[in-house]
């Protein structure tokens, strides 16, 4: 049995071969990835992952403050707009892996986490309520921020593919930022439970699809390539690296929700007329 690492297909960078369950991925000997034909981003913080991570900061940033200081009719505008963009960007780019890799579901299905991330946010935008919103915040700021930062694929600079990867992955974490810190949505009192079972419900049930189709959605049955410089990549071989990930994934969740715990702690003005009646 063949799988291949992050999901990418035959021809990609990485491959992962074993008889009889996951083994730890190696480089392909040949490709388009060493073809040399174009600059590709085969390496954390080269000029076209740096502009990326600059757009996302600035733009983040640019969007909390203007949503903030400047409420109006365009903020719904713009919630709609960006979440249809990341609708679409992720439909498209499933029916590109489908069109180009014969329709494959051990690797064309939008399974890994930052894709059903799209998903979530663009939906998020546009409804701007209750588990959409706190999921979004979650998942886009604990999840696809580390896709920001440590992209474990091989893109060739301004291709299509690395056009569509950075809509998805800052389109994500700008959603996040503007419905949280620039809309004021915040994750309501017991977010933290309802996320953790969220995320390990449905890495359970991505797990279960990979054993039965032979996939590795979600890094759940390989990890990235050997010397691989994302987080995945430093930890044990598999299966230890799922160990190792549990505690580090309800760390991250719980740091990400404690600024909003005081809210749930906070006396409210029906509480305070209450204590003060007795």
């Amino acid at each position: 049995m063949s799988v291949y690492s992050g999901n990418q297909p035959p021809e990609s960078c990485t491959r992962i071969i074993g008889d009889t369950g996951p083994v730890e991925a190696v480089a392909a000997p040949d490709g388009p990835c060493s073809d040399g034909s174009a600059r590709t981003m085969d390496h954390f913080w080269d000029p076209g992952h740096l502009a990326a991570v600059f757009f996302a900061v600035a733009a983040g940033a640019a969007l909390v403050m203007a949503a903030r200081r400047r409420p109006g009719r365009w903020r719904d505008w713009l919630c709609v707009a960006l979440g249809i963009a990341l609708i679409v960007n992720q439909t498209a780019d499933s029916f590109r892996w489908v069109w180009e890799h014969n329709g494959s579901i051990r690797y064309d299905l939008p399974l890994n986490l930052c894709d059903l991330a799209a998903y979530v946010a663009g939906i998020a935008l546009i409804v701007r309520r209750g588990w959409w919103v706190e999921t979004a915040y979650f998942w886009g700021i604990g999840g696809t921020t580390m896709g920001l930062l440590f992209p474990d694929v091989v893109l060739h600079a301004l291709s299509y593919a690395y056009l569509e990867y950075y809509v998805d992955h800052v389109g994500v974490v700008l959603a996040a930022l503007l419905l949280v810190a620039g809309l004021g949505l915040l994750p309501a009192a017991g977010a933290y439970r309802r996320i953790c079972a969220t995320t390990f419900g449905y890495a359970a049930l991505v797990g279960l699809f990979d054993l039965l189709a032979g996939a590795n959605y979600f890094n759940l049955r390989a990890r990235a390539a050997a010397g691989s410089l994302t987080p995945l990549g430093i930890l044990s071989p598999w299966p230890w690296y799922l160990v190792e990930m549990a505690p580090v994934v309800l760390l991250a969740l719980l740091i990400l929700d404690m600024p909003f715990r005081h809210e749930e702690e906070a006396p409210t003005p029906a509480s305070i007329a209450g204590a003060a009646a007795t």
